[in-house]
């Protein structure tokens, strides 16, 4: 095959119907050779083999696989980190991601109860970073829930899916600060890092991390969330289309946003639609500019 067609999809949707309608999820699309290779080697190790015949007596999986993949990429200048479970240390890797944090951190989990990452992020919080997160109702026994609730801005999932992200965003508001997410199918617990056949991707872009800021704002809002980190791209509020002035058409573009018909904002329509500055996209700020224009004229 041309290597202009190698595409791997992943993320953290099962391949079910409530995994494709109900469920909180997000899937990544990239077309990489490089990247496609790798998946194929951890494949071609559980299956046993290079070719259409699996080998049971070589195949690996859990803890017997290796630890043989590549993780260095570069995806149209975009550097990523490719992690699969058990064999890579992925924990590590998600404390080393909360460690590089500067201005804060966001997460969205199905399953938490790891200490040693809610350590790190209760570390990074004492150093003045804020750290907000989103977990799904069926927390329980051991959940990280139990002692983050006490200090960080935590909040229950309230979708009727499960909420099956597995998914960490840092600094995604500062473009100079390195903006990074961290996804996969690996949850925060035990089962992911020492038994279950798990990938784990680590990406440095502004841009995507932008996007999965939309996502937890969507839900971090919908959970009673009241404080957002807010894009700092020196915009002007309520000019949402960049025209110098601000008139029903940025109104329109806003409502847009709010009933998600526009569920791709540019950052920077983010950032002029937010006019009472609190991370969260809504009828307030539709009102505001409303005002802003009906008090110019």
């Amino acid at each position: 095959s041309s290597e202009t067609d190698d595409y791997i999809f992943t993320g953290s949707m099962n391949y079910t119907t409530e995994g494709a309608y109900s469920d909180m999820q997000n899937c990544l699309l990239i077309q990489d050779a490089a990247l496609a290779r790798a998946y194929t080697m951890e494949f071609n190790e559980m299956w046993g083999s290079e070719n259409d015949q699996p080998n049971l007596d070589l195949a690996r999986f859990g803890e017997n696989k290796f630890d043989n993949t590549p993780h260095l990429f570069r995806v149209n200048e975009i550097p990523m980190e490719l992690y699969f479970s058990p064999s890579d240390g992925v924990t590590s890797k998600i404390i080393e991601t909360v460690q590089s944090a500067d201005e804060s951190i966001l997460f969205g989990i199905l399953s938490f109860t790891r200490d040693d990452i809610s350590s790190a992020m209760h570390a990074q919080f004492n150093d003045g970073i804020p750290v907000r997160g989103i977990f799904d109702p069926t927390v329980g026994t051991g959940s990280e829930w139990e002692t983050m609730s006490s200090w960080a801005d935590v909040h229950i999932d309230v979708e009727t899916g499960l909420m099956h992200h597995k998914y960490l965003i840092v600094d995604a508001c500062n473009p100079s600060s390195n903006p990074t997410v961290l996804t996969g199918s690996h949850n925060w617990s035990n089962s992911a890092e020492n038994s279950n056949d798990e990938n784990t991707l680590i990406i440095y872009d502004a841009n995507i991390a932008g996007q999965y800021l939309q996502e937890f704002a969507r839900r971090y809002e919908n959970s009673a969330g009241t404080s957002l980190p807010v894009p700092d791209i020196g915009c002007t509020i309520g000019d949402l289309n960049q025209d110098e002035t601000v008139n029903v058409l940025d109104v329109i573009v806003l409502i847009n946003i709010v009933l998600s018909v526009n569920e791709n904002p540019t950052e920077w329509e983010l950032c002029a639609g937010d006019a009472d500055e609190n991370g969260l996209w809504n009828v307030l700020d539709v009102i505001q500019i409303i005002n802003m224009i009906l008090s110019s004229e």
